[in-house]
């Protein structure tokens, strides 16, 4: 049985795993967290559908996931476009 303070708990130590990097290394970071985070979101996901039971919610995560992928290339394309010298 999965408590909500696991699923918290868990979340938690993702999110500080993936600022990490940030912290460490200020601006220079951010590529990494990026990295981190295509890493270790999907196999959050299926964990956590696994230890919860519902297999849908490994199927919804992939869709977000997904979708937040193509969000971020789309604003980089766009931020590359318009010449944008900041952190991306």
């Amino acid at each position: 049985m999965i408590t909500s303070f696991l699923v918290m708990f868990s979340l938690i130590l993702l999110v500080w795993v993936v600022v990490f990097p940030i912290l460490l290394l200020g601006n220079k970071g951010v590529c990494l967290s990026m990295i981190g985070i295509g890493i270790l979101a999907l196999p959050y996901i299926h964990i956590l559908s696994v230890l919860t039971n519902i297999s849908m919610a490994f199927a919804i995560g992939i869709l977000l996931f997904g979708a937040a992928i193509v969000f971020v290339k789309t604003i980089g394309k766009q931020l590359h476009t318009m010449n944008y010298q900041g952190i991306i």
